[in-house]
């Protein structure tokens, strides 16, 4: 018996009526085949900048045509560096044609000067007096003015990217601009940074005539696998079959078993056979680590070289950055009581924390999550006067055009903002930190009306505690992956209650299932919801029936598959 509609409403849950597996496949937007050539004629100036990267790396007897790989530092821009490079090494183009650049956060974003040092000591000494083409992805839409200074001295340039095209500096200088957000695109999905530049290769290989050949179909499924990475990543759209086919395609490429993965996900503790949240749980955020711990350029450099010392030397890092992690999210809770005494007043949050680079997002997140609210983690700029940061928008609202406004409002106290809706970069004035605040506050309150949604909880099905088992944790599986606009499917029970322990910050919950076998589950406390650590033990009472809101998946310990459990709410019956 389910609880009753009061209930369910007081709580914000909604249960849908039918089939699961029915509701899953309504929410998809476009089912259509997967097939890397679909549409690819409606997408702008992506002909044309295929025609010109094809001339420069097809006559590999050409000395004089040199290609510099320019790329972002995050998951998305070392997917695409690998997408690109791993391009050209598998069409067997001379290597000392051609390098890649990856980006550094510590450089900030963009076309920085340091990676205009960077290209032009390259064609000064190291290729001088030869013609070069810069093939840029995932980044420089808003950097017209250095894409012009490369093309006066006589580089030519074809930019790749997703993000947000600035009207006022829109990028005429390149030669090609390949980007799904200019305002006469005509292709219909939104896609990743990565997939722009498989798309790039994708074209390619089409005006060579490999399209749909046993060779073509080699290239596009070796360089898929990180094109995938992204698209799950970097939040692509995944109720659009083709981000989501795109995913699996990669996933796919991945078990073939082939070059660096394997040691990566021996490294990960990955199951033989990777499940959907092997992308988003482990390898994707690995691939992130890089710009977070300042190994950007050395986890590239072991994917594409297989080089067992430097991803390893990169997931070390990855794991000392995670323990300073936990003591700053702590902190950072504790400050947010400080900065705002009145948080029931506040509709956005921006807080300043001391750390390295790349800790801004995940703490933003997890901000997010503690409170509800759109969230923007600072840190102290290089030059002292500028404070970066990574925002969050967490709730049903535009962030970038959130801050955009606030900008173009108020003079003095954005510097610059790009990225997307729902997770941007920041860089503010230092001193006006607290005036930011409260602009911040304000504007976010203006779009939600004055009152914060609280996250409803849709539940696709009751299912009986018995019926929790791999069989269905496989059936969730074959509809993933999970992700932006495609969220794992919730579904409730009704359990007794046997017991819990501490899992770090969460709690490990056991449930009986039906005679003396149980499941089990962790709830993280993220949902206001009346239930604390410090109130656990008055709240839970062993041995009693509770509702149980949970997400089923897949997952692999000791050898094994097994049942995941991840708890989202819970109250007595």
């Amino acid at each position: 018996m389910l609880p009753n509609q009061e209930v369910l409403q007081d709580r914000s849950i909604n249960i849908v009526e039918g089939s699961w597996k029915d509701t899953l496949k309504s929410r998809i937007i476009s089912d259509e085949p997967f097939h890397p050539y679909n549409h690819i004629e409606k997408f702008q100036d992506l002909k044309e900048a295929a025609i010109l990267f094809k001339d420069y790396i097809t006559h590999n007897d050409d000395c004089n045509k040199k290609v510099i790989l320019l790329t972002d530092y995050d998951c998305d821009g070392i997917s695409s560096a690998l997408v690109l490079t791993k391009f050209l090494e598998i069409m067997f183009v001379n290597p000392e044609n051609y390098t890649t650049i990856v980006n550094q956060r510590k450089w900030s974003n963009g076309l920085n000067d340091n990676l205009m040092k960077e290209i032009i000591h390259i064609q000064d000494n190291v290729w001088p007096g030869k013609k070069i083409l810069v093939v840029t992805a995932d980044m420089c839409s808003s950097d017209n003015l250095p894409i012009g200074t490369l093309r006066s001295r006589g580089m030519d340039v074809i930019l790749t990217d997703h993000h947000h095209i600035p009207k006022d500096n829109y990028p005429v200088n390149a030669n090609y601009v390949v980007n799904v957000m200019r305002e006469d695109n005509t292709y219909p999905y939104y896609i990743s940074g990565a997939y722009t530049a498989f798309l790039l290769c994708a074209k390619v290989l089409n005006l060579i005539h490999m399209t749909d050949t046993d060779d073509g179909n080699r290239v596009l499924n070796h360089i898929a696998s990180y094109a995938g990475v992204s698209t799950v990543v970097d939040q692509m759209p995944l109720n659009v079959s083709y981000n989501r086919n795109n995913a699996i395609m990669g996933l796919r490429s991945i078990n073939s078993r082939q070059g660096s993965f394997v040691l990566l996900n021996k490294m990960l503790k990955q199951p033989p056979v990777l499940m959907n949240k092997s992308i988003s749980w482990s390898i994707g955020p690995f691939f992130n680590s890089g710009n977070r711990c300042n190994t950007e350029r050395v986890l590239f450099q072991g994917m594409r070289d297989n080089d067992e010392s430097k991803i390893k030397y990169a997931f070390q890092e990855n794991n000392r950055r995670k323990v300073a992690q936990r003591d700053i999210n702590k902190q950072v809770l504790e400050d947010v009581y400080k900065v705002y005494p009145r948080l029931e007043d506040v509709f956005g949050i921006a807080m300043e924390i001391e750390t390295d680079y790349g800790v801004a997002g995940p703490v933003a997140s997890r901000l997010g999550e503690t409170f509800n609210r759109p969230v923007i983690i600072f840190r102290q700029g290089v030059d002292q006067e500028i404070l970066s940061g990574s925002g969050r928008a967490i709730i049903d609202v535009d962030l970038l055009e959130l801050l955009k406004e606030i900008q173009n409002e108020t003079e003095g106290i954005i510097y610059k903002a790009a990225g997307h809706s729902g997770a941007c970069g920041i860089e503010i004035y230092a001193k006006n930190l607290n005036k930011f605040r409260e602009l911040f506050s304000n504007k976010v309150k203006e779009k939600v009306n004055g009152k914060l949604p609280m996250h409803t909880l849709e539940v696709l099905s009751y299912i009986e505690p018995q019926d929790i088992s791999l069989a269905l944790a496989l059936e969730v599986e074959h509809y993933g992956p999970y992700g932006k606009d495609w969220p794992e499917p919730l579904f409730i029970t009704k359990a007794r209650y046997k017991g819990s322990y501490n899992f770090g910050s969460a709690k490990q919950c056991r449930f009986e299932r039906f005679g003396k076998t149980t499941f089990q589950g962790v709830y993280n406390f993220d949902r206001p919801n009346g239930i604390t650590q410090d109130n656990w033990n008055e709240k839970m009472d062993g041995d009693k029936w509770y509702y149980v809101v949970f997400s089923l998946q897949l997952g692999y310990s000791n050898n094994n598959y097994l049942v995941d459990i991840g708890i989202k709410d819970i109250f007595p019956v």
